[in-house]
Formats: structure tokens, C-alpha cells, sequence
């Protein structure tokens, strides 16, 4: 028993999956302080509405996660620190070019925005979208931090930010300015923390590299700038389809009931995500030690470690979820969100089905396995479609997640086992 301790213990993918799982639990603790506190200086219905654009914010963020996923790729894998800067430079200036070109089109149409989720502040879009550009280097410059193993200083620049947008926008809720102020304190988080990480990590980018090039030509010209685009819009189909599987269900109860209901139901919501933050750092430590150039067999070992510690941490609060949902929910939000507390336990299984389709995904990434993409897009148009025709009760939207969540899960390990079991066949003919 010692010994397997000792081993465990020796394992470094145990070893930064512990430090980087007690800095996201610290951030996480902090992050999800920001719930209970808006619910109670909030009404139901500003709450829901900064609920909806906490989701939208989780949308968008996977374009950003997109480049931040090639750029580990590429600071991991290729040895050329002359080539490979070029190629994070190139990508960096082509994330900023098209990241600025999006938020350019969703201010044009903000107005439908508005009206389609029930927005009331007109700063929501105008904000999301100078957040959306700004996190661009953050992201960039979180990568190397990443593929360097500095889990450490990930974790403290997501407390900065956790900290920041509770503590800056509490005074200016408090003077009246309701979902302004919640605003005004996610853009100031998002600089603080481009600040901190600005000044850990060396990867020698600066804005001003940027202003002078005109990344469309790049794009248009550069065949390995074109190539790592396409690999990002693949994996921005994976990526985004897990973000659409665990937190679209706040939008599109949104969408079909009403405001107070679907401000209820975003309490119960926000515990339920405690289950895919409190193992996203499980995900994020598999990605850079998962490599090409590693044999099938370490990189399979590391896949059931994260499975395996994914299962036990999100289980755990399942179980939880099960027992006592009403003191969960009275504790974490307040009684007055106690109406749907019925539906804690299903909102978490959806959710761990989830968390483990995700750390599915990222071992498909990182290998390069990408038709999980496909079985993405799949999933997330499967998701709306079921939810367009079965939106009876808000327990129903939430049954079609669990199903959605458990065929996605089910046809990704097939694939995958599938597709380990033919290359073994290849390379034992070779």
C-alpha cells in the first residue's frame, strides 16, 4: 500500500493534476462565490440576465480556447524556437484579426441580440465583445504558461479575475447600476488578469508586433497559418459543442419560459457547473501530456487517470446533489431558489456526462483525432432540435440534455476505442 502511494504520489501527471486541481478548486470557490453574491444584490431577473451573459461569455471564450489549444500544440511539440514563435506570432495576430472582426459583427447586430435573449442593458454586447478581444493574449500567453507546466500562475491569474469582478462590481451595484456594474466588473477582471499573466509569461509578443501587419493577407498567403486555422475550426467544433451540451439549457430556458422562471432556474444551474469547474483543470493538465511522439500506451494511461479522477471528484458532488438538494441550494444561493431544487440532481448528471465527454475530446485533440468534431456538431444540433420539439416543462429541456450528453459520450469512447484498436492493427502489420 505504501508503495502504491509512493507511485502515485512520484506520477506527474498526478502530481500537476493536484497542483493545478487545488488552484482551480481555490479559483473555483472563489468563481462560484460570485452566484451566491449577485443572487442576493440582485432581483431574480437581473440575476438571470447576468446568468444568460455569463453563458454567452462561456460561448465566445471557446474561439479563444481554440488558439489557446494550438498554441500548446505548437509550444510542445515543435523544437524550433525560431519557427515556433513565428508560428504562435502569426496565429496571435490572426486570433486578434478575427476575434475584433466578430465583435464587429455582433455590434452591428446587438439590437437583435438584445430582443431575442430578453437583454436589458445595452452595454451587454458592447462589453462582451472588448472582452472577447482582450482575452485574446491572455489566452496566447496562458498557453505557454501551460505547456510549460506553470500551473501555478494559471490558477492565480483565474483568482485575480474571480476576485476582481465580485469585488469591483459590488460597489457599483450597491449605487444602484444593477447589471452595468456586474459589466463593468467582468472588463476590469479581464485586464487585471491580462496584466498578471502579461508578466509571468516570456513569450516576447506585444501588441504593437501586431499593428503594423495586415493579417488577412497573412491568412490568404500563408499555407501554415491557413493549415493551423483549419486545425483551430475543428476544434473549435469540438470545443464549442461541449460548451453548447453543459450550459446551453440556461439559454434555451430562457428562450421558452419565463423571465422569473428561467432567473429560478439559473440558480440551479450555477451549482450544478461546480461539477465541470471543479475537473476542468483535469482536462487542461491531459492536453500537453498527450503527444504524437508518445507510445499509444502512455498516452491511454494518462486518458484513464483523467477519466478516473473526473469520475471520483464530479461523482462526489453528485451523490450530494442526490441526498440533500435543498440544503445544497439553500446554502450555496438561498431559499428563495429552493422551487426547482428537484432538479439539482438531473442538471448534474447532464453535466458530469458532460465533463467526461470533454476530457474525451481534449485526448482527441491533442492526438489530432478529429472527428470528434462531427460528433460534436451532431450533438449540439441534436440538443436544439430536441429541445424545439420538447420544451413542454424545463424538466423536459433538461432530460433532453441527459440523453444528448449520454449518446454523444457513448459514440465518442466507441470511436476512440475503434480507432486505437486499428492502429494497433497497422503497426503490427508494419
Amino acid at each position: 500500500m505504501i508503495s502504491l502511494a509512493r507511485k502515485i504520489y512520484s506520477d506527474s501527471f498526478v502530481q500537476n493534476s493536484f497542483v493545478f486541481f487545488v488552484g482551480s478548486f481555490i479559483v473555483a470557490v472563489v468563481n462560484y462565490l460570485y452566484y451566491p453574491v449577485m443572487s442576493r444584490v440582485l432581483s431574480i431577473e437581473d440575476f438571470g440576465e447576468v446568468q444568460v451573459i455569463v453563458t454567452i461569455l462561456l460561448q465566445i471564450t471557446v474561439v479563444l480556447n481554440v488558439f489557446g489549444y494550438i498554441a500548446v500544440n505548437l509550444f510542445g511539440n515543435l523544437e524550433d524556437e525560431e519557427k515556433r514563435t513565428g508560428r504562435v506570432r502569426n496565429l496571435e495576430g490572426a486570433a486578434i484579426t478575427i476575434v475584433a472582426a466578430c465583435g464587429l459583427l455582433a455590434l452591428a447586430f446587438s439590437g437583435y441580440i438584445d430582443s431575442y435573449l430578453k437583454i436589458g442593458s445595452v452595454l451587454v454586447v458592447a462589453t462582451l465583445a472588448l472582452v472577447f478581444v482582450v482575452n485574446v493574449p491572455f489566452t496566447i500567453k496562458s498557453a505557454w504558461l501551460q505547456a510549460q507546466s506553470r500551473f501555478k500562475e494559471i490558477s492565480l491569474a483565474n483568482l485575480i479575475s474571480g476576485s476582481a469582478k465580485i469585488l469591483l462590481a459590488l460597489p457599483l451595484i450597491a449605487m444602484g447600476l444593477g447589471v452595468d456594474g456586474a459589466l463593468f466588473g467582468l472588463i476590469a477582471a479581464t485586464f487585471l488578469s491580462l496584466a498578471f499573466v502579461s508578466w509571468r509569461a516570456y513569450t516576447n509578443f506585444r501588441l504593437i508586433d501586431h499593428l503594423g501587419e495586415n493579417y488577412f493577407r497573412v491568412i490568404i498567403r500563408d499555407p501554415v497559418v491557413r493549415q493551423d486555422l483549419r486545425y483551430g475550426a475543428l476544434i473549435f467544433c469540438a470545443l464549442f459543442s461541449i460548451n453548447v451540451l453543459y450550459s446551453a439549457d440556461v439559454i434555451l430556458v430562457r428562450r421558452f419560459f419565463s423571465v422569473t422562471d428561467a432567473g429560478l432556474y439559473s440558480g440551479i444551474t450555477v451549482i450544478g457547473r461546480i461539477i465541470f469547474f471543479s475537473t476542468f483543470a483535469i482536462s487542461a493538465v491531459l492536453l500537453p501530456s498527450i503527444r504524437l511522439t508518445a507510445t499509444a500506451r502512455q498516452n491511454s494511461r494518462n486518458l484513464q487517470k483523467a477519466l478516473l479522477l473526473t469520475i471520483l471528484l464530479d461523482g462526489f458532488f453528485l451523490i450530494l446533489f442526490l441526498v440533500s438538494p435543498e440544503t445544497v441550494v439553500k446554502v450555496l444561493i438561498g431559499s428563495k431558489y429552493l422551487e426547482f431544487s428537484g432538479l439539482l440532481f438531473r442538471v448534474g448528471l447532464f453535466i458530469l456526462l458532460a465533463s467526461l465527454l470533454n476530457v474525451l475530446f481534449v485526448y482527441a485533440i491533442a492526438l489530432r483525432k478529429m472527428f470528434v468534431s462531427l460528433i460534436g456538431i451532431v450533438a449540439s444540433v441534436s440538443v436544439f432540435a430536441l429541445s424545439y420539439l420538447n420544451n413542454a416543462s424545463i424538466p423536459a429541456v433538461v432530460n433532453n440534455f441527459i440523453i444528448i450528453n449520454a449518446l454523444a459520450l457513448s459514440v465518442t469512447a466507441a470511436y476512440l476505442v475503434l480507432s486505437r484498436k486499428r492502429t494497433g492493427a497497422v503497426a503490427t502489420e508494419a
